[in-house]
């Protein structure tokens, strides 16, 4: 269990370094929103680790599923800060699976992905590494935008945030509220650093036989 609660204190701390926190009221459509900065105190790329942040996106999901009634997300990313030297460190492996994760654990779907304070030094790495790894759904469903105006014509200044000129509490509030959430279920996600994978309970590979036949999939290929 000591293992298990640092792990949990570590993750706790390493949220102060980016916001990933549900904003309060849900969309028009009664979509919840999900709002993700970098914290403008910690701007180092040093403090950015690309697999710390899916750990705070798979946690959040967690209380989402069991606290909320909306199943889709509008996301927001606010790329106000962000360095060419943040996307290096970006591990594009843990990203395609986090995809999996979303789409086949937790049954998310993504309303709309919207990136706002977009510089036009991330276009390139951006298209051509980051993009493609989206879901064809999901790229059409994103939308890169140099501002943060397009926020408050989609859904509204008194769902944002006081950071970019809304009307809802700023950011850090907000994270610290998330915080208190995380600490009512602490004992739940201490619950889940302990699970493992029993590998001795994996299927062994089934083995081709001439007898008793070949494994997998067959189509039927007609041959002129």
């Amino acid at each position: 269990m000591g293992n298990c609660r640092n792990l949990y204190v570590f993750f706790f701390r390493s949220t102060i370094f980016r916001y990933v926190v549900p904003l309060p009221k849900l969309a028009d459509d009664h979509i919840r929103i999900i709002y993700i900065k970098l914290n403008p105190e910690y701007p180092d790329p040093k403090y950015f680790v690309h697999e710390h942040l899916q750990v705070q996106f798979i946690h959040l999901l967690t209380l989402i599923a069991e606290n909320d009634l909306s199943y889709r997300i509008h996301y927001i990313c606010d790329c106000d800060g962000l360095k060419l030297e943040h996307g290096v460190k970006t591990n594009l492996m843990v990203l395609k699976k986090y995809q999996i994760v979303l789409e086949k654990v937790f049954s998310n779907r993504v309303a709309s992905l919207y990136m706002v304070n977009f510089s036009a030094f991330l276009d390139n790495f951006f298209n051509t590494v980051v993009k493609p790894l989206f879901h064809k759904k999901i790229r059409e469903r994103l939308q890169t935008h140099s501002g943060t105006e397009i926020l408050f014509k989609v859904f509204g200044k008194e769902r944002m945030p006081r950071d970019i000129g809304g009307e809802e509490k700023s950011l850090e509030e907000l994270n610290y509220m998330l915080h208190q959430q995380y600490e009512l279920h602490k004992d739940r996600f201490l619950e889940l650093e302990k699970l493992t994978v029993d590998e001795s309970l994996r299927p062994a590979k089934l083995q081709n036989d001439e007898i008793l036949g070949y494994y997998g999939n067959f189509r039927k290929i007609d041959v002129d």
